[in-house]
């Protein structure tokens, strides 16, 4: 690793005074790229685990007895299936119900109750929730259809919702469609706009499908309460 490094720093010095690239020692260069790399996907997972940590639950006598406290699954390592959602389904969904998916919303006071369908044979749990981008990417709230899963530790956005959520279409491309992307987070307000909620791109097994996880649930601070009878389902703050 030294010799790697004074080997790197002989070749930025050589290559700032001369100014030219094509005599950087093209295999340190690649050694420090792929260094790079591997430094970004360990402050990346570092990062998950601080989030985590500050925003875990209360530890509980189950937990003690089963040792699964700390046992936190990084986005990287997570993946499901679910492969009977698509966006067909969705924007039929949403304008059956008078939502339509991905269309220009504001923010409701109170943020809840929301509404919302179960639907299809695997009784999925769908709510429309109006969301934007926390930081100033342009972005204009609008509505999007999720599946609540209390299964999932994280939240995730389709591609096609991210886009959605972008007016700057060439600053999206930058940060969620170009390769080494796929680990970027999302920072997004969901129904209530004090609360910035951390997501992710869904990955291929579930790439149409948002995914309203247990952590939003938790910040959120929410119950869903299911109607089987009549096939709907609301998500709601109640109080203790």
């Amino acid at each position: 690793m030294l010799s790697l490094i004074r080997a790197s720093r002989y070749s930025v010095v050589r290559l700032s005074s001369t100014g030219a690239f094509e005599e950087f020692d093209k295999k340190h260069r690649e050694q420090l790229i792929g260094l790079s790399k591997k430094v970004e996907t360990m402050k990346h997972d570092v990062r998950e685990l601080i989030t985590y940590m500050e925003n875990r639950p209360k530890r509980t006598t189950w937990d003690d007895k089963y040792g699964v406290y700390y046992n936190w699954v990084l986005y990287r390592d997570f993946d499901m299936t679910i492969p009977d959602i698509n966006d067909e389904q969705l924007f039929s969904l949403g304008q059956s119900a008078g939502t339509p998916h991905l269309s220009p919303a504001t923010f409701p006071s109170p943020a809840f109750p929301v509404p919302g369908s179960v639907i299809g044979s695997k009784r999925r749990l769908m709510v429309p929730l109006v969301c934007q981008m926390d930081y100033n990417t342009g972005s204009e709230p609008i509505n999007i259809w999720f599946l609540v899963n209390t299964g999932s530790p994280h939240t995730c956005l389709s591609l096609k919702s991210v886009e959605a959520l972008y007016t700057d279409k060439k600053v999206f491309k930058e940060r969620y469609s170009g390769p080494g992307t796929e680990n970027n987070y999302l920072y997004l307000r969901i129904q209530d706009p004090s609360l910035v909620i951390e997501g992710h791109v869904s990955k291929s097994n579930f790439q149409h499908v948002n995914i309203l996880g247990a952590d939003a649930l938790e910040k959120l601070k929410l119950s869903v309460l299911v109607d089987w009878k009549n096939n709907k389902v609301k998500l709601d703050r109640l109080r203790s």
